[in-house]
């Protein structure tokens, strides 16, 4: 497996969201593909993030003690609730 040698680690309260395109291990943590952006994470992160490989998603990094990572799943690009959205933002234009 390749290294990744340049990566983001999230501050807390700070957030990525996008398509988890592939998670890596990588020295003392894991490297999660998320777009275009590579993020590292601790490895007790890889359980939960594998659950959503291929689908959109975001993760906030928290302070909270047994909650340090908050994973959402999104609604994908097509789904009717993202069509929705979209409509209504075309419509405040």
């Amino acid at each position: 497996m390749n290294s990744i040698t340049s990566f983001h680690r999230l501050h807390f309260y700070e957030a990525v969201f996008g398509p988890l395109i592939e998670v890596k291990d990588e020295d003392e943590g894991i490297v999660a593909l998320i777009g275009k952006d590579p993020i590292w994470f601790p490895e007790y992160v890889k359980e939960g993030l594998s659950h959503y490989l291929g689908q959109r998603v975001a993760i906030l990094r928290t302070d909270i003690k047994d909650k340090t990572y908050l994973i959402r799943l999104l609604p994908s690009e097509n789904s009717p609730t993202s069509q929705m959205a979209l409509q209504c933002d075309q419509g405040r234009s």
